[in-house]
């Protein structure tokens, strides 16, 4: 595109919510849309800060596999997700994890015996037939999220605060 003569503006993708609130300001830049940009932040960070309230009342907060794509694909440590997950009171099993995602054992998942999966492809039917999973807690009480919103919860958007008020809400 430069080439053919149109500006270009490369936003990389975010590793934590600060940085995702920084490139929604970059792509206000060149619009002269700054004042609707610091909007659509305030808005952001207020619902995740309700959102982020009621899950304090929570009775402890839930260790979660989030597979976001097959076989056995997770995000770590380094990933904006893991920290927007946390203000529904969720802490992602792979956050040690320095990769912002990594193609993980089924092995080391049931070993750290999640509380919660989170599915981006897979059906709850498809997750719990898998062998020796079983064993895990998140499916012996059936706590399989598999009808997240994929576009809301993996894309650095505003849209996100929907997703992570959806997930709250299951």
């Amino acid at each position: 595109l430069k080439s053919l003569g149109y500006r270009v503006l490369e936003v990389g993708n975010p590793s934590s919510m600060e940085e995702l609130f920084e490139s929604i300001r970059q792509l206000s830049r060149p619009l002269h849309k700054e004042r609707e940009a610091e909007q659509v932040i305030a808005s952001m960070k207020g619902r995740l800060a309700t959102v982020q309230s009621r899950a304090r009342a929570l009775p402890h907060r839930l260790k979660t596999y989030i597979e976001i794509d097959t076989p056995f694909w997770t995000i770590g440590g380094h990933d904006f997700l893991t920290e927007a997950l946390t203000y529904a009171g969720v802490d992602n099993l792979f956050a040690d994890l320095t990769r912002p995602s990594a193609q993980v054992s089924p092995e080391v998942i049931v070993e750290r015996n999640p509380e919660l999966i989170l599915s981006f492809d897979l059906k709850k039917h498809e997750i719990s037939r898998r062998a020796g999973w079983s064993a895990i807690q998140a499916v012996q009480r059936g706590w399989v999220l598999d009808d997240v919103n994929r576009d809301a919860l993996s894309r650095p958007s505003p849209a996100l605060v929907d997703g992570i008020e959806a997930l709250e809400r299951q």
